[in-house]
């Protein structure tokens, strides 16, 4: 991947490194990159999904979580944030599993060409009252 700068989108040999920054959330040091032309600084994660996001470690607990059935309110309680940090962090979350959907999806038609039968379940079960005989 080349980067660009988001200022003026120069890319190549305008692009050189600027040191480095501490990112609390994670806790590592991440390059930081500066562009000759227009002298704006940016990172790496300037051009992520992520960008700005001060709890990334969130992300991958929240998944399992929600596939285990957990209300938000639980989730919130468990993770330890407020319930609209909470709804901000499961929308990025299922971004990023449509986009990992469509990517397997595009891998499997590249391996194995089209799809030529789909199948569907098309079983209605409905229970109006369980006292009924």
């Amino acid at each position: 991947m080349t980067l660009s700068c988001p200022g003026c989108r120069a890319h190549g040999s305008a692009i050189v490194r600027d040191g480095t920054y501490f990112r609390r959330c994670d806790s590592r040091h991440i390059p930081r990159l500066k562009c000759t032309q227009c002298s704006r600084s940016f990172s790496r994660s300037t051009h992520s999904k992520r960008y700005k996001m001060r709890r990334r470690r969130l992300l991958p607990l929240i998944q399992p979580l929600l596939c285990s059935g957990l209300s938000q309110r639980r989730m919130a309680k468990l993770l330890e944030v407020s319930r609209t940090t909470l709804v901000r962090y499961i929308k990025v979350a299922s971004e990023q599993a449509v986009e990992r959907q469509q990517r397997r999806l595009l891998d499997r038609i590249a391996k194995q060409g089209k799809f030529r039968d789909v199948q569907f379940d098309d079983l209605h079960t409905l229970e109006h009252t369980k006292c009924k005989p």
